[in-house]
């Protein structure tokens, strides 16, 4: 720039040229000089791009173990029975095997209605990513109505099947495409009838009440829920969760911690619509238990540790053993105990402190702010909460 002010300084001074071009051709210099430096840019960063370009177009193609299209698609009755066969399994990675031989069945015969148990880290939930095929097992197989589950189409296998996990997950959209999301064939459907189909699945979830609540939802299905569903409660989600996995009319319905996230209320009302729906006999279950509630009348309960079944049986059948079982339930036998005692000092303490500022309790059996007690099925013994789970 020096150098091109020097050189104008002499044409100038010859009266070869004027101020006037002399401004021209330095704004003419500028603009190139800055075009040039949008070009250095532009080509040093094009490499960096190429380069994740290639990366990324290497992931794509990168072949994978578990296909996502292709294979068969049964056209037999479907009845939603699963065998895992002598399954073990390490996750990517690790040298540590997560599952060590686990076989059980389930079926519309004997075993309708299957529980898995145990202490926290014994694999239940790493059954569970087998059976949905997360993951492929290093030795055994599991069939679904007597076929590897490897040789079914996924797309079609996993329209058969349906889970309800601890933490429901949600859009940021309506009450009703929460319901209706991923659902095939409502193409060509009008609202009546997906709203019919809706209000069948909201129902055996025990969802219809609170969703035609005009105080709570004046919009109903059309009600929009928020990003992850904050607008409703810990048991609406979870009901709304469920009756997403209804409206499928799946063959086998997995239970994954469903009740375990959830206050006593909540799970009250979850719970009353897990048991209407595993009575009603319509699809396979399998349950990973948090409670007791929720697997003691199921026909066998599989009861886990590192990996391995240890026990298996009815819940009289496991009580009587006097194994890993019943020390679990008396494990949460003393932890509700201790809840009990809590809450009853809990309970003396506002009763102190509402004689003392004078205020009257009409029913002198019920404590001010005292919740009616939900009324307890009889069972061999309470029903506790189950241990940690995955």
């Amino acid at each position: 720039m020096i150098v091109v002010i020097y050189v104008a300084k002499i044409i100038f001074k010859n009266g070869d040229i004027s101020t006037g071009e002399i401004s021209s051709f330095m704004f003419y210099l500028l603009g190139l000089v800055f075009n040039f430096m949008i070009m250095s840019f532009v080509f040093k960063n094009f490499g960096s791009v190429y380069g994740a370009a290639d990366k990324l177009y290497e992931l794509i193609h990168h072949p994978y173990d578990i296909k996502s299209s292709g294979g068969d698609r049964p056209t037999k009755e479907i009845n939603g029975s699963l065998e895992v066969k002598n399954v073990k399994f390490r996750y990517p990675g690790k040298d540590e095997l997560v599952l060590q031989g686990v076989s059980f069945s389930v079926d519309n015969e004997k075993n309708r209605v299957v529980a898995l148990c145990g202490t926290s880290g014994c694999g239940k939930s790493s059954l569970i990513s087998l059976v949905e095929r997360f993951y492929d097992p290093e030795e055994g197989e599991v069939l679904f109505n007597g076929i590897n589950i490897k040789e079914l189409d996924p797309t079609w296998y996993h329209n058969q099947i349906a889970i309800v996990q601890q933490e429901p997950i949600l859009f940021s959209g309506s009450i009703g495409e929460n319901i209706l999301y991923g659902l095939e064939g409502i193409e060509g459907k009008t609202t009546d009838q997906l709203e019919d189909m809706m209000d069948e699945a909201c129902k055996q979830a025990s969802a219809y009440d609170f969703i035609h609540d005009k105080d709570l939802f004046p919009s109903c299905y059309d009600t929009i829920v928020g990003e992850r569903g904050i607008k409703l409660s810990g048991g609406q989600k979870q009901r709304v969760a469920i009756a997403r996995a209804l409206i499928r009319k799946p063959k086998l319905l997995l239970l994954d911690e469903a009740t375990s996230a959830l206050d006593a209320e909540s799970e009250h009302q979850v719970q009353k619509a897990i048991d209407v729906l595993i009575a009603s006999g319509q699809q396979t279950v399998i349950v990973i238990a948090h409670r007791l509630s929720t697997i003691r009348d199921a026909d066998e309960i599989i009861v886990m540790k590192h990996g391995a079944v240890m026990e298996r049986g009815t819940h009289e059948e496991l009580v009587k053993l006097e194994g890993v079982y019943k020390n679990l339930v008396q494990r949460q036998l003393v932890g509700d105990e201790i809840d009990k005692d809590a809450k009853g000092k809990d309970d003396e303490e506002s009763y102190g402190s509402g004689s003392e500022s004078g205020s009257e309790v009409s029913d002198p059996d019920q404590l001010p702010g005292d919740e009616p007690a939900r009324p307890q099925a009889d069972a061999i013994v309470p029903k506790p909460a189950m241990a940690e789970t995955d």
